[in-house]
């Protein structure tokens, strides 16, 4: 071997044992980490991932806080509060809801659809919670609507997307997802609701039949 190609092989040695001993490293696709730590940070790239930690650190969110969305289940137009508490942190941020940077606090949401929230704190801990928007479709209609006194109306309904339902009124009640019932007599306006269970709570409807008023003749 010439004194040349022993020299090349040399300094390659040298420049494999000093990328190996410095004091922080990046890999491909990889984010800045500390010594010992061999990790990607889920705060994108540059992201330091805090001593504490640990080490050898796997790519594992550390010291993540504490989150809670509640319900976790609501119907469509309701309303869910989220509450954190972070540690050893001195900022948060949140996916798909605003913590204002602060590390602890509560939040009321009114989601649309089913959504997942997430927290990440500044210690580069993160946690995440799903809530379950549900669409109950109800409806209940009377036939006819508008009836003489005595006389009577068929009450037809029909829902989904819900666990069960009751069908209440004057001198009137009924169950389950569908159906239709006759009133009966109907001798004063009445008012007949469909009320239904999800697994966000409980939705309604309703609809009222009016008498057609009596002409008298003098």
């Amino acid at each position: 071997m010439t004194l040349f190609a022993l020299g090349a092989l040399v300094i390659a040695l040298s420049v494999a044992i000093d990328t190996g001993t410095t004091g922080s490293m990046r890999e491909a696709g990889q984010t800045s980490v500390e010594v010992g730590v061999a990790a990607t940070s889920p705060h994108g790239d540059g992201y330091v991932i805090p001593a504490s930690c640990g080490s050898p650190h796997t790519g594992d969110l550390c010291t993540p806080p504490t989150f809670n969305c509640s319900p976790d289940a609501i119907n469509e137009g309701a309303a869910i509060t989220c509450s954190w508490q972070c540690d050893s942190s001195t900022s948060s941020a949140g996916v798909n809801f605003s913590t204002g940077g602060a590390t602890s606090g509560s939040v009321n949401l009114t989601p649309n659809t089913s959504t997942t929230y997430t927290v990440q704190c500044s210690n580069g801990g993160q946690a995440s919670e799903s809530v379950t928007v549900l669409n109950p479709d109800l409806s209940i209609t009377a036939t006819p609507v508008q009836v003489r006194f005595g006389d009577t109306s068929t009450i037809v309904w029909e829902a989904t997307e819900v666990n069960s339902c009751s069908v209440t009124g004057p001198n009137f009640s009924a169950s389950g997802t569908s159906g239709s019932q006759g009133t009966g007599s109907v001798t004063q306006e009445s008012t007949y609701t469909l009320s239904c269970s999800t697994d966000g709570g409980t939705v309604s409807e309703s609809v009222t039949i009016r008498l057609i008023p009596a002409f008298e003749e003098f």
